[in-house]
């Protein structure tokens, strides 16, 4: 049994339904615990589902649960992992038509951009400002969050049950 020394959340933005028990029965390895998750339809993409959950393992279950989850090539996912003392926070999403990308953040989420990658883009640009934009969004992972909003807006858009006192 290994010590759980990090924490996070994984979204399954879309997956082949018949992934389910794959997808539950690979995470379930990596986190060294039975998976059940609770999977609801992903109303953009036809046969798919999606979900989310809040994980705990060894310190490098984040970027397994991320390689394990591309290896399937077909889910849209993000895998975040919370900053802790011994290391700070990491988030990789893919989507089948981009790949992986990859991110250290803060204890907010944000996005920490290395000065080095901030230098290649600003050269990279010269003195062309659409070119430094197209840079820096590339930096931040633009084009991961661009193709993935629809799927996350298709979760907040889904029917919201209203609990009402009965006096």
């Amino acid at each position: 049994m290994t010590s759980i020394t990090a924490h996070g959340m994984v979204f399954i933005h879309s997956a082949p339904r018949a992934l389910m028990a794959h997808l539950e029965w690979s995470i379930a390895s990596v986190l060294d615990t039975e998976v059940r998750l609770q999977w609801a339809d992903q109303p953009i993409a036809p046969k798919s589902a999606r979900t989310e959950f809040l994980w705990s393992g060894h310190e490098t279950a984040g970027v397994e649960l991320a390689a394990i989850l591309a290896s399937w090539q077909k889910v849209r996912f993000e895998v975040n992992q919370q900053s802790s003392e011994a290391q700070e926070g990491s988030r990789w999403v893919y989507t089948p038509s981009l790949g992986m990308f990859y991110s250290p953040v803060d204890s907010a989420g944000n996005i920490l951009a290395s000065e080095l990658r901030i230098r290649s883009a600003i050269d990279a640009a010269g003195t062309n400002l659409l070119d430094l934009q197209r840079g820096l969004r590339a930096v931040l992972g633009q084009a991961w969050d661009d193709e993935l909003e629809g799927y996350r807006k298709a979760e907040l858009e889904k029917p919201q049950v209203e609990l009402r006192r009965i006096s």
